[in-house]
Formats: C-alpha cells, structure tokens, sequence
C-alpha cells in the first residue's frame, strides 16, 4: 500500500508538477481506489489505507518534491520493518501459545456451563453463572478468529495448519450450541425433569463426559495425553440401551423429556468425537 501510494504521487509531481487542479484530481481519484481495498476478503485489505494515507500526505504537504516523496516513502517502510523485527524477535506475541491457551480455556468454561445444566438449585439462581460463562466463551470465539491468522503469520519452523484451526473453531460453536440447547431444555420446565436424577447411567455420562472435555483441554495445550473415546462411546450406548429397555415403563410426558436429553448427548458426543480427532490432527503436524 505504501510503495503503491508513493509510486502514484511519483508519477502525480513528475508529469502534474504543482497543478493543483491535478494534484486535488489524483487524490480524490486515489483516496476513492484505495477505499475499495480495506472491504475486499484478500489479505491486503490494509494495503488499501496505507495506500490513501502515503498519497494524500505527499501530494498535500506545501513542500511536495521528488526528494520528500522518496523520504516519506523510507520513513513509512522503515517504520514497518521495525515494528516486524520488534513483533517477531524483541516482543513476540506467540499467537499460537495464546490460540491453544484459548482452545483449552473454552472447554473448561463449557465444562462448567454443562455441570450447572444438573445442578439441583432453582432456575433463577443459576442464570448469573450461565451467563458468565456463555460472555466467556463467546469471547474467546472472538479471540481464536483473530489468533488464526496471527498463528499463520507467526514466523516458526513448525508448521501451522488454518484449515484444522479453523474446524476446531468450528466444532467447539456446534459443541456450545449444542450445550445451550440441552441446557433450555432441561431448565425451561424443570419440573419436567426430576427423573434425570435417577437415572444412573446418565449420571455416570456426565461424568465421563465431563472428564474427556477436561482431557482435551488438557491436550490442546500439550499437557496431557489425547483422551480415547471408548469409554464415553460405551457410556452412551448403555445409557441409550438402559432408557430403550424402561420405555414400557414410563408414561408419554416423560419419555419425550428424557428423548429430548438423549438427542442432545449425541449430538455433543458426536462433536467431541471430531474434536478429538482434529485435535490429534493438529498435534501430529
């Protein structure tokens, strides 16, 4: 953006001189160019304001010469050069440190956010903890999106993989979403769901569950072995073979209640399941 700037303003003073009438034309014309550039999806778009900043500040200086271009043009570039060096080497940031920092603090907050879905104290009560931890996930969502291209810019002799980043970004919304609807309907009518708690196997799914998300987060940020899926697999087929088998037993009302809870277990299994293997995915490169 900046090279491209200055070559117009090289070209503006060499054949427009001092025209004023010229120099307003070139960057009206330059300035309403550039301004395309910062809406486009390529990854110049900032390009596109260096660009109208570097033409307009050379062709509206009182002193606007050759020599004074190429200075401004110097100035611009080294500024940069010293902001890379000083980014990379002097202050890193190690965006990807921070991307799976924030990975593994997203699941701990849903683990928090599905402990509370069973806890036994009023609705009204509960909402303030939820609301804390959905703010705090929705956060770290917006963290991630700006840590991935940050990780891929990152200078390292590791490679870095933004289509695997991005899908861990993607399952854990599908897995928050998932959660936030179980939640609804557990806690909508919760008078609709004291069997819950007397159903074992649900009890012991929960905690199964609990425990791989815990583990994931865990290996994200390399701290833990990558959990297996078995036994949380093996949870939800005893859970779903125990609830088939006492169907006869339980009346309409409460069969679509704990129907409505099954559908949502598989639904969080089967993306925990893809997230366990793009998190394998991600740590093998």
């Amino acid at each position: 953006g900046t090279i491209l700037g200055a070559i117009i303003a090289f070209l503006t003073l060499f054949f427009a001189k001092h025209n004023p009438y010229a120099i307003a034309a070139v960057i009206f014309c330059g300035v309403w160019w550039f301004s395309y550039i910062p809406n486009s999806k390529s990854s110049i778009k900032s390009a596109g304001i260096l660009g109208a900043i570097t033409i307009t500040t050379i062709l509206i200086t009182q002193e606007s010469t050759m020599q004074y271009a190429a200075m401004r043009v110097i100035e611009i570039l080294l500024g940069i050069v010293i902001a890379l060096f000083v980014s990379k080497v002097v202050f890193p940031i190690h965006a990807r440190s921070h991307l799976l920092n924030t990975y593994a603090n997203t699941f701990r907050d849903m683990v928090g956010l599905y402990e509370i879905m069973y806890d036994d104290c009023k609705v009204r009560d509960k909402l303030p903890r939820v609301q804390k931890f959905e703010e705090n996930i929705v956060n770290n969502f917006s963290e991630i999106q700006t840590l991935i291209p940050n990780s891929k810019n990152e200078m390292s002799r590791i490679p870095f993989n933004k289509a695997i980043a991005e899908s861990i970004l993607t399952y854990q919304r599908r897995l928050f979403r998932s959660m936030i609807f179980m939640y609804q309907a557990i806690n909508k009518e919760p008078e609709k769901f004291p069997m819950l708690k007397n159903i074992v196997l649900l009890t012991h799914f929960n905690e199964e569950l609990v425990n791989i998300v815990k583990r994931l987060a865990d290996s994200i940020e390399a701290k833990g072995v990558l959990p297996s899926m078995d036994s949380l697999n093996l949870s939800l087929v005893n859970l779903e073979k125990s609830i088939w088998e006492q169907r006869q037993s339980r009346s309409m009302d409460i069969l679509i209640n704990i129907d409505t809870v099954l559908f949502c277990t598989k639904h969080i299994v089967d993306e925990i399941s893809v997230l366990q293997m793009l998190i394998g995915t991600y740590r093998s490169l």
